[in-house]
């Protein structure tokens, strides 16, 4: 979810560098246009925010500023963080729907295949395979809980894109698994991806199980899966 960030401080201290967006682009590894989007509007992602923070050499609170902006009559605390989004289930995945009017937006088809080697009770090896799909649409550059931050059976997974200037879109990955109240990280891969074509990654565990993603993300899609024009 976006929090609300000091954008001119940010910039101060860009130009104080006599460094160009660009350039901050790059040190941070964020896309140019997420830099342009948060020097304008000030909305950044956690995620994005920490990384400047650490460029700067600051703490997140630093570059952090209070959302000044009045809640909605009628709603209540709980209700608030979540203004602006939508979310609908489909029958054999989620479509998920978590933007706002500033960024370019981000359409994700997530297919999932865990595999576990097993051994029947005859001592046949063998592979136990479960597959799920997601689909969901989130803001350039943007973390939302329970939109591109997934949780399935024991691995937990997020998935960011940074939309490029030539067009490509750079996905950063954090795949995580549970044990017991602890979460260990199996991997933090980044893949380029073309525009509405497929990018995947594998990630093998210890235990003989392997998680593998396919992600085809689709950059400001000129039509909303039939669920979200409902919406």
């Amino acid at each position: 979810m976006d929090m609300k960030v000091d954008s001119s401080y940010i910039k101060r201290e860009r130009e104080r560098r006599a460094w160009s967006q660009e350039h901050l682009a790059e040190v941070t590894g964020l896309g140019l246009r997420t830099i342009q989007r948060i020097e304008k509007t000030g909305a950044a992602s956690y995620e994005s925010a920490r990384s400047l923070a650490a460029i700067l050499g600051v703490d997140v609170a630093k570059l952090r500023v209070e959302d000044a902006r009045p809640a909605a009559p009628g709603l209540g605390v709980r209700a608030r963080p979540f203004l602006g989004a939508l979310a609908a289930v489909v029958t054999g995945g989620a479509v998920l729907y978590a933007t706002q009017s500033f960024a370019d937006q981000v359409l994700m088809d997530v297919s999932t295949v865990i595999t576990r080697s097993v051994t029947s009770s005859t001592g046949v090896p063998g592979q136990e395979i479960g597959e799920w799909k997601t689909q969901f649409i989130v803001d350039d550059g943007t973390l939302v809980p329970n939109v591109n931050d997934l949780r399935l059976k024991e691995f937990r997974f997020s998935i960011v894109p940074h939309v490029q200037d030539d067009g490509k879109i750079l996905l950063e990955i954090a795949v995580f698994e549970g044990h017991g109240n602890e979460e260990i990280v199996l991997g933090r891969p980044r893949l380029i991806a073309l525009n509405g074509e497929e990018a995947g990654l594998v990630i093998h565990t210890d235990d003989a199980r392997s998680l593998r993603l396919g992600i085809k993300a689709q950059v400001n899609p000129p039509r909303l899966p039939p669920t979200l024009r409902a919406r």
